[in-house]
């Protein structure tokens, strides 16, 4: 890989790591959450509308790595995971627009 893009996949780790640490942070903090299911369950109580442009993100992410990396079996499984996500944001859009 061009070291450019290994650079901004460092940076975009280190961003989703934070982004994850907060969470945990908040659902430490939650009553009654222990610390086994305590990140599934501030996911599930996350609104639908916060859902699908989360969904529709990681999307776009998963779908510009696949075009990214050199490695073709890891690139196809990056792209179909894209392709998943992109269909499941579009499927909650559409509940949440009705």
């Amino acid at each position: 890989m061009p070291e450019p893009v290994n650079e901004d996949l460092r940076r975009q780790n280190a961003e989703l790591r934070e982004q994850l640490s907060q969470l945990r942070k908040r659902a430490e903090g939650a009553p009654g959450l222990n610390s086994t299911d305590a990140l599934s369950r501030v996911i599930e109580a996350l609104p639908t509308a916060e859902i699908a442009p989360v969904l529709r993100d990681l999307s776009l992410r998963c779908v510009r790595l696949s075009r990214e990396g050199a490695d073709p079996r890891a690139a196809r499984r990056l792209e179909e995971l894209g392709v998943d996500l992109a269909e499941r944001a579009a499927g909650l859009e559409a509940i949440v627009n009705t």
